[in-house]
């Protein structure tokens, strides 16, 4: 080096200016040769001005007193070229830039390294020679703490060689050490730790940039894998980096191979629990073992390493405040000496576990900071007393020593780890005072602040800030409020400054911070102010709102005034509809406004640093993206995209992850919400107040589309038609030669044409509605539902629809249906069976391999909520299964290998991670490829549906065989080939296009026609189920287990045909039930079975007697799964009902009188026990017994209460079975005595059994909490009380549990379960998450000498009424007579975490009492003189007015304030008489024992703090009739085998059941009379199937004159007027359907009922069938429209059309005149709003209203029961169920 232009002698210090690369390895180890101190500092971006890496390079030199800079051409042009382009400021940055470079020489070394090569370069040999000592200096390493307050640490050689050699050991490391290094060079972890220590050890290291880490965290992982790693090093962030890539990516196949590794510490910051278990999770199946984790501890003052908790294979430790042990550490260690001192004094801590400062004694530390004597005299020579001669280091770190693992707690001095970075908190307020004049100088805290109290208060931070959030609290010099700007000003400052996102800024009142005498800010103060709520704020400024309006032509926005205030827009976050596109785009904006460079210049392929933003630039940029993505994002996000492309993804990605769980709609908190949401989502807002005209305009546009989409669906018809016309035409010349086979040909030319048909429409559908209808959902993710944008979409969501219910459900289960779907525009993997035509917008779905959808599986990329359509594409991973009837809803994403269970529902924008183990991919994916042959062979299914159509072409040409013999006319080619087509298309508007196309003529009157019309429609159906039945019983002749597949799958395809054309319209009626017989089915008398399903394998259905199937509810006696198709016998026995929309299983039984609620399921193989009501889809619950006598208490609990109390009573039944033992307190010892009330109680208000003067009988008994058979054990002591009666001692008023210990463990049920069950580790889980629970469990425990001298406390509180009326909580309490005994009585202090897993801990070896003294004891007491005494106290406080108060009120777990609530003496307790050890055991406390006046606080929720109280009674009851041999009540009984813990009851006595009638027969509920049955097989079925066709014929037969007449006389061309005519007609229909609903069924009453067999019921089934015929015909294709909303009020709707209103289904009129729908509100499809409802009692059936308020919303097959309110903005969400008179609230 001094052979340079600028000389550097030997002591000099030079800046190592590098970034990360060999050049920096050349420059350290070239300073050491030359004698010259390196100094490593962090390389600051190039192009940045100003900064604290500036500043702190600046202060660094200037300490040091540095003489050079030495680093690389590359890095100094980059410097240069920054400055100039800072001489030229682009924007205003607020305060003046701070840092620049200090005015040093730079020396280039790689050039000087690249000149010199070929060269020898003279050196010193008196230089070369010398070997320096081991105290000589060797660099300076400077801390990485505050700006302003640069430290170099001086490293001796001695000291670094030792701490090397010292990690050589620890680590382990050898030669064939590889190690695996991101880590920065200047860096004291990564330059010693990592490099020297690899080159100690004469191992391999591997490295690469930070930054290249930075930008792809997973490289790391790779790395290891790719180059066999061993050893590695991070901090805690770049763990969490990494955590977050995997979780984010969690689908994507991987494959690592992490098992090389030995060594891998996380350290430099402090390691968090959660990150560490998270990490060691996610590798683990890369064969990373938890082992080899280090959590580690060092620091600059002693070179880098202290200690590390690895080598003694221990799992990693953590304490009981969720710590991480972060090494191993032993007195008297020669190499480390770590001691924890007590920092005011300067004294070893002797006793174990007390917090103090860190002391460290290590030749490894340094010799002082470069400059500063004085400060390193106190941090380097401290001595301690008992430990003389030795010279230990002050850390300035907190920590503890437990069982020699060093926990570090915190630092004594201000310093915040954010995001990796050491921050000081004198630095930011600084920077924070400076960005305003309106802040007080000198009056600023900056704090950080935990991740939970910000989430608490609903601050986001971004995952990668080490779940610390930096909040600044500063005063305003006026204390008026101020504007938003300020605090902007204030963020970005810090940003620019200091790098870092500020989680928020309080502005506080001037002179109220918290300050010491002395001035200084008292910063931990201020923390729990800021989490307390107790900062004086400044009152918030008042905003004015931008609102945005949408031009009807243009859909660009505008400031101004919102002219309709009353719409209502419902969005649950703002974050639920930013599409990729939208994010593309802001961040182009983003780019553009930082560099100038013109947006449409920006690639989305590059990354925002490739367009020269610098740190601070991306600092800025992640604060902005986190604004609009209403998500945090960090800027190491930023860093880590590869490309715009890339962040956009990551941050839809992460929008998607951080969506409610709930799926129902959430109204915003506040206006402000409102108001940005608006201002970011303009898209979602048309004009706010849609005008009359513009309503017009879009109704008459939605009238055209309308027409457009009758011409798509009439087109193909029309087309194949003319062509078969032409053929037929063709043959004629036959009949010469063969008079039949035009006939034949006819025949066999028409399913062919019906084929042509099917696939025509979706061409033309693809062609003609996606091209120009389809709308662009990445740049219209929204539309108002009086936008274009949306008619254009109903219109092709319309035709798509229609054509699949039509036509595409014959290809089911075909990989037709895929190309079909594909054609569509859906994306769909090979090997994917698709068993459902419920796919909505095919082109938001993807598909991937092997994936199998069974029937009826709804597929809906859309919703329509608060009059906004949105949309969201959904992804369904390869090898995935989705259970028959399951709904994935928009933004839905199926991981591979997923199963979603039948009845299931996707969350909205949720992932679904598989549910299975990996093996079962490959078993799915063989399984596929051995069906494949069967079930993917285009021809055979190509003939199957073939054979559908000619099955019911034949019926047709049977039927006009039939025709022509009865009316004796002569056979015509013409009429026979309209029929055969009509047979095979059969649907009425073909069969329409048929006869305008073949037959162009009608001589028949209307009357006539309707009657022709309805008898062949009739005939036709009457033939077909004939031959269905027949065919089914020729292929299901053969042993079923050797049946192909392919047989199956099309008897399967027929059963279907005929049950959609013809048999559903028998719904209800004993004909249907005989089609069922005829199948297969067993199905017994008087059975009710409405609009089922199809029943693919009818022989494995079985019903019995008076069975009531309800509407819409689905038998699936076989489906397809990944394992094939899964069947199994289905039986519903006597008098059952299956609800609505519910679904049962193959292989379910459902016994006896058996309800199943609506929505619900009977699983596979599952049998639902007699007389049970169950509910749920998954795991239905049984949530009474209608045999069993109800316990309130059961009945009470909501479904997941039921769950958690019946697992524990099982669990506790099974020990109480196995081992006889007691639940809660043991036998113990008992007395009998009397209480006492005081003549004067004061503060007691009048109580009829707590009065003054009163005395009763009272029994005590005392006991051990676990200890029943040693007193020596220190353990819980308890008191059981029980009150008799002042007037009969024999019986009990009131049960008592008392302990000691003020406080309980358990807040809740869910609590106590956790603990009870879930074992030590789960319990020092809860104990970090809630401190004060370590201290109720080690205050309940007792070293006794007698039970008489303890206090005694009910923890759970009761509910008093007093005579006056008022209502009060109240907790009870015994304590002993002598007020000298104080409540410390027999205390003991904790010696661990928790007491051992028994909970009681352990007599001491020399304690030689016997094993019951206690009881012994109270017995002697109670038999002497004057007996046992104890005071009887009482707390009582006011029930609080809201729920959550009063949830507080009941915790257990902290004891109310007794200076707010005091302990009143109301009574004494005097004990005279002892009881026998045989009369306690006979005693039996009910903690559910109780009177009007002392009742017990109900819960319905095992998240309330009732629930401890509530809950566990019933398991203490349950238990103690198991013990005592009781009878177990039946509903108990039930409640236990319910439960997912399997308990033998079968030696256990039975309470008698219910007696309901003669046990012995069965009433069979749903009987008839012989004229009711006959009716329901001749006369109903004729009048649902031939009277809807006949009028609908006759409603159609003008229309169809006019068109025929039309097309004669005027030559239109047909298929011009074929969708006019359809239009018109099916207007005239909806019409007629309306009226016949006031003819046939009149207005039902609200409240009003009607037995299953009266003329009600009956005139309401034929008029449900004829609306089904319309709502095939025309209706239907009208849902979700206006017209839609016009027929259903026409029908007796109460609905609000003035603003619109959304009903996409059917099911929204089967009761029309009980709706009632306003403004805004929302109806899915295929939603069920009944208005009527069957339960079972007597065969009657009940109405009720439903109400639909303004901008309520009904979700996709939801089903809604009569009395249900959905209140305003109220949300149902998808296939969920509201009961009978339930209101669904807004959330």
């Amino acid at each position: 080096m001094s052979s340079r232009k600028h000389a550097i002698k030997p002591g000099d210090r030079v800046l190592l200016v590098y970034v990360p690369g060999l050049d920096f390895i050349d420059a350290f180890f070239a300073c050491l040769r030359a004698r010259v101190l390196p100094v490593p500092v962090l390389p600051p971006d190039p192009l940045q001005r100003g900064g604290q890496a500036l500043l702190k390079i600046e202060n660094i030199a200037k300490s040091s007193n540095a003489v050079a800079i030495l680093s690389t051409v590359g890095y100094h042009s980059a410097v240069r070229a920054g400055f100039v382009k800072n001489l030229i400021p682009l924007s205003y940055r607020n305060g003046r830039s701070s840092g620049r470079w200090p005015n040093l020489p730079w020396l280039h070394t790689d050039s000087w390294i690249r000149n010199s090569k070929g060269t020898i370069i003279p050196t010193r040999e008196a230089d070369s020679n010398v070997v320096p000592r081991a105290d000589e200096v060797c660099f300076l390493q400077f801390t990485s703490g505050s700006t302003g307050d640069a430290k170099g640490v001086m490293i001796t050689h001695g000291g670094l060689i030792h701490n090397v050699k010292l990690m050589k050991r620890r680590y382990r490391s050898t030669s064939n050490t590889v190690l695996i290094s991101w880590l920065p060079q200047y860096h004291d972890m990564g330059l010693i730790g990592g490099l020297f220590t690899s080159l100690v050890s004469g191992g391999k290291a591997v490295l690469f940039s930070p930054m290249t880490f930075i930008k792809n965290p997973l490289l790391w992982l790779d790395t290891i894998s790719k180059y066999k790693g061993t050893h590695s090093a991070g901090p805690n962030f770049s763990f969490e980096l990494v955590i977050r890539r995997l979780e984010l990516d969690k689908n994507k196949a991987r494959t690592y191979d992490l098992s090389s590794m030995l060594f891998l510490m996380i350290a430099a910051e402090p390691v968090r629990q959660k990150t560490l278990s998270r990490f060691i999770e996610l590798t683990s199946k890369y064969g990373l073992s938890q082992y080899v984790m280090a959590p580690g501890y060092g620091l600059a003052e002693n070179c880098v390493f202290v200690t590390c908790a690895y080598g003694e294979g221990k799992p990693v430790l953590v304490d009981w405040q969720g710590r991480v042990s972060c090494g191993y550490v032993s007195s008297g260690d020669e190499d480390v000496d770590v001691r924890i001192v007590d920092p005011e004094t300067g004294k070893d801590h002797e006793e174990q576990g007390k917090e103090g400062e860190i002391w460290i004694s290590s030749p490894s530390a340094g010799v002082g900071y470069w400059g500063r004597e004085e400060l390193s005299i106190n941090t380097f020579s401290n001595e301690l007393e008992n430990h003389p001669g030795r010279r230990y280091t002050r850390t300035g770190d907190l920590g503890r020593i437990i069982d020699g693992n060093l926990f570090i707690t915190g630092r004594i001095k201000d310093l915040i780890i954010v995001a990796g970075k050491n921050i000081y908190s004198a630095d930011v307020e600084k920077t924070v005072e400076n960005a305003s004049e309106l802040l007080r100088p000198g009056c600023c805290a900056v704090i950080g602040v935990p991740e939970e109290i910000l989430s608490a208060k609903g601050i986001s931070m971004s995952d990668t800030s080490d779940q610390v959030g930096l909040v600044v609290i500063a005063e305003t010099r006026d204390g008026k409020s101020v504007g938003k700007n300020v605090v902007e000003q204030i963020k970005a400052k810090v940003a620019e400054e200091h790098g870092v996102n500020l989680a928020a800024v309080k502005l506080i009142k001037p002179r109220t911070i918290s300050k010491t005498t002395s001035g200084k800010i008292k910063r931990f103060e201020c923390l729990k102010q800021f989490a307390d709520g107790t900062l004086n704020l400044l009152p918030e400024p008042v905003v004015p709102k931008r609102l945005l309006l949408r031009s009807n032509t243009t859909g660009t926005c505008r400031e101004g005034h919102t002219p309709r205030a009353q719409l209502k827009i419902n969005i649950t976050s703002q974050s639920k509809i930013l599409s990729y596109t939208v994010i593309i785009e802001f961040l182009k904006a983003l780019v553009s406004e930082h560099t100038g460079v013109p947006v449409s210049k920006i690639s989305t392929t590059a990354s925002l640093t490739s367009y020269g933003i610098d740190s601070i630039g991306v600092v800025r940029a992640a604060q902005k993206l986190s604004d609009f993505l209403g998500v945090p994002v960090g800027a190491v996000d930023i860093f880590t995209a590869t490309s715009l492309d890339d962040l956009a993804c990551f941050s839809e990605s992460l929008v998607m992850k951080t969506q409610p769980q709930d799926v129902r709609n959430t109204a915003y908190n506040t206006e402000e919400d409102k108001d940005i949401c608006s201002q970011l989502m303009t898209e979602v807002h048309l004009p706010q107040e849609v005008s009359l005209s513009h309503k017009m305009h879009i109704v008459l546009l939605q009238s055209f589309l309308l027409t457009y989409i009758t011409f798509l669906l009439i087109l193909p018809a029309y087309l194949v038609i003319s062509i078969h016309k032409k053929l037929m035409s063709s043959t004629l010349s036959l009949i010469t030669v063969t008079p039949s086979a035009p006939y034949v040909i006819s025949l066999l030319l028409a399913p062919l044409s019906w084929i042509l048909c099917i696939f025509s429409t979706c061409s033309c559908i693809a062609l003609f509605g996606n091209s120009f209808l389809q709308p662009n959902y990445a740049l219209t993710p929204n539309s108002s539902i009086w936008s274009l944008d949306y008619i254009k979409w109903w219109a092709l969501y319309k035709a798509q629809e229609i054509s699949s219910k039509v036509l595409a459900v014959h290809l089911r289960g075909t990989q037709l249906l895929n190309f079909w779907f594909q054609m569509l525009g859906a994306k769909i993997g090979s090997s994917t069976v698709i068993d459902t035509i419920d796919i909505t917008d095919p082109a938001l779905v993807s598909i991937g391999d092997g994936v199998v959808l069974a029937e009826g599986v709804l597929v809906q990329g859309h919703e329509v909520k608060n009059g906004i359509l949105s949309f969201h594409p959904i992804r369904i991973g390869n090898n995935s299964s989705v259970g028959p009837y399951a709904v994935i809803q928009k933004g839905s994403v199926i991981g591979d290998g997923s199963e979603i269970p039948a009845l299931h529902v996707t969350e909205v924008g949720k992932l679904v991670s598989r549910s299975y183990k990996a093996s079962n991919i490959k078993k799915v994916a063989e399984l596929a490829k051995v069906q494949i042959e069967a079930r993917y062979q285009l021809l055979p299914h190509l003939v199957g549906v073939y054979g559908v159509g000619l099955i019911s072409s034949f019926s047709a040409a049977i039927f006009y065989c039939f025709y022509i013999m009865l009316v004796q006319n002569t056979p015509s080619i013409k009429h026979f080939t309209f029929f055969c087509i009509s047979g095979a298309f059969h649907w009425f508007p073909f069969t329409i296009v048929a006869y305008a196309t073949l037959i162009d003529s009608t001589s028949l009157s209307s009357f006539k026609f309707s009657i022709v019309v309805a008898a062949a429609y009739l005939s036709h159906g009457l033939i077909l189920c004939l031959l269905t039945s027949l065919i089914n019983l020729f292929l299901s002749e053969n042993d079923e287990a050797r049946q192909s597949q392919y047989r199956m799958w099309f008897r399967h395809r027929i059963n279907v045909a005929c049950h959609l054309r013809f048999a559903k319209l028998l719904s209800g009626t004993e004909a249907f039930c005989i089609y069922l017989r005829l199948l297969g089915a067993e199905v017994g008398k008087y059975c009710s079975v409405r609009a089922i399903n199809p029943v693919l394998e009818p022989k494995l259905l079985s019903i019995g007697e008076g069975v009531h199937l309800g509407d819409f509810s689905r038998i699936i006696t076989g489906f397809y799964s990944s394992y094939g198709f899964t069947s199994g016998k289905v039986e519903v026995q006597e008098n059952s009902i299956v609800g609505s929309q519910s679904v049962v299983l193959p292989g379910s039984t459902i016994q006896k009188e058996t309800i199943i609620g609506a929505l619900s399921a009977a699983p596979i193989n599952s049998v639902l026990q007699s007389g049970g009501v169950y509910i749920g889809s998954q795991t239905p619950i049984m949530i009474k017994n209608t045999k069993h006598e109800l316990d309130e208490r059961i009945e009470e609990m909501d479904m997941a209460y039921k769950k958690i109390v019946g697992n524990l009573s099982a669990n506790l039944a099974a020990t109480t079975l196995k081992v006889k033992s007691r639940y809660f307190h043991r036998i113990g010892v008992s007395g009998k005595g009397v209480l006492k009330m005081y003549d004067n109680i004061e503060g007691l208000p009048e109580h009829k059994i707590f009065q003054a003067g009163k005395t009763y009988p009272i029994i005590v008994r005392h006991s051990n909490s676990l200890s029943a058979d040693d007193d020596a054990r220190i353990d819980a002591r308890g008191a059981a009380v029980r009150i008799f009666s002042d007037t009969d001692d024999q019986t009990s008023l009131l049960d008592l549990t008392l302990k000691t210990g003020e406080a309980f463990y358990a807040r809740t049920i869910s609590d106590f379960v956790t603990w009870l069950v879930c074992g030590l580790p789960a319990r020092e889980e809860q104990v970090k998450r809630a401190p004060h629970i370590r201290d109720a469990v080690w205050m309940s425990l007792r070293n006794a000498e007698t039970f008489t001298q303890l206090h005694y406390y009910s923890n759970i509180c009761r509910l008093f009424r007093f005579t006056d009326g008022k209502e009060m909580y109240v907790k009870f309490k015994l304590r002993p007579f002598d007020k000298s005994i104080s409540e410390d009585s027999g205390k003991v202090e904790p010696i661990g975490i928790l007491p051992p897993e028994t909970g009681a801990i352990p007599r001491d070896s020399n304690d030689k009492r016997p094993m019951l003294f206690l009881a012994e004891d109270f017995q002697q007491r109670v038999s002497s003189s004057g007996g046992v005494r104890y005071i009887f106290q009482l707390q009582f406080r006011p029930i609080p007015q809201d729920e959550v108060t009063q949830d507080i009120a009941l915790d257990c777990t902290k004891p109310w304030d007794e200076s707010e609530f005091p302990i009143v003496d109301v009574g004494e307790v005097i004990i005279t008489e002892n009881l026998t050890k045989e009369q306690s055991e006979q005693l039996e406390f009910n903690p559910f024992l109780r009177c009007h006046e002392v009742d017990v606080i109900r819960a319905t929720s095992a998240s309330q703090s009732a629930s401890i109280d509530h809950g566990r009674s019933l398991v203490y009851e349950i238990c103690q009739h198991l013990r005592n041999n009781q009878p177990l009540p039946e509903a108990w009984r039930a409640f236990i085998e319910q439960s997912d813990v399997k308990v033998d009851l079968s030696g256990c006595p039975i309470a008698a059941k219910l007696q309901k009638g003669d046990s012995t027969s069965t009433k069979v509920t749903l009987a008839r009379t012989w004229y009711q049955t006959s009716w329901a097989i001749f006369i109903q079925p004729l009048l649902q199937t031939f009277l809807p066709y006949y009028l609908l014929a006759y409603v159609t037969s003008t229309p169809l004159n006019w068109l025929l007449y039309t097309k004669n006389t005027m030559k239109y061309p047909l298929h011009w007027l074929l969708p006019l005519f359809w239009i018109v007609s099916g207007t005239w229909a909806a019409l007629a359907c309306a009226a016949a609903k006031w003819v046939l069924v009149g207005k039902k009453k609200d409240g009003g009922t009607a037995t299953m067999w009266s003329k009600t019921i009956f005139m309401d089934t034929i008029w449900q069938a004829f609306k089904t015929l319309v709502g095939e015909y025309f209706v239907e294709m009208t849902g979700g429209s206006f017209f839609f909303a016009v027929w259903m009020k026409l029908m007796g709707s109460d609905i609000d059309l003035s603003e619109g209103v959304y009903v996409d289904s059917m099911g929204a009129v089967m009761n029309p005149e009980m709706v009632e729908i306003g403004n805004g509100g929302c109806v899915g499809r295929e939603a069920l709003l009944f208005g009527h409802i069957y339960e079972g009692e007597g065969g009657k059936v009940k109405f009720g209203k439903i109400t639909i308020g303004e901008g309520g919303f009904v979700g996709s097959r939801a089903v809604v029961m009569p009395g249900v309110v959905v209140e305003e903005e109220g949300s149902l969400g998808a296939l969920s169920l509201a009961m009978k008179e339930e209101i669904v609230r807004r959330n």
